[in-house]
């Protein structure tokens, strides 16, 4: 069993995902980065490295299942077992909630809920 302590933290971007990431890196743990574009989580995992740490974006939408089996398997692979799971993915578009396209909302939402169901039951494996 490996010694190292890894966090897998999902919908990583500026605002609270990158946060608890850095959060889980200054407590000792090594943290994969999930997310749909490459461009952010690539500079958090070096400004995370950077710092001390370690931690490797993955880019997967976790609304797509294969993704996100692909994505825990490169953790697993390159930062070992995974701790803790946090998903914070949403379903976000930026319209706030008063999205007046509710039925693309609903959408949406299950997207983001059935993320967070994928990703538990991959890292439980």
């Amino acid at each position: 069993m490996s010694e190292n302590r890894v966090a897998l933290v999902t919908g990583v971007g500026p605002g609270l995902g990158a946060a608890l990431a850095r959060r889980f890196a200054r407590e000792g743990f090594l943290v994969g980065l999930v997310a749909r574009h490459p461009d952010f989580i690539d500079q958090l995992a070096g400004k995370i490295s950077a710092a001390g740490g370690k931690a490797i974006g993955v880019v997967a939408d976790v609304s797509r299942p294969k993704e996100v089996k692909s994505a825990v398997a490169r953790v697993r692979a390159e930062l070992g077992e995974i701790n803790v799971l946090l998903h914070n993915a949403s379903a976000s578009s930026g319209d706030g909630p008063l999205e007046r396209r509710r039925k693309i909302s609903r959408t949406r939402g299950a997207s983001a809920t059935l993320g967070g169901f994928v990703c538990a039951r991959e890292t439980a494996r």
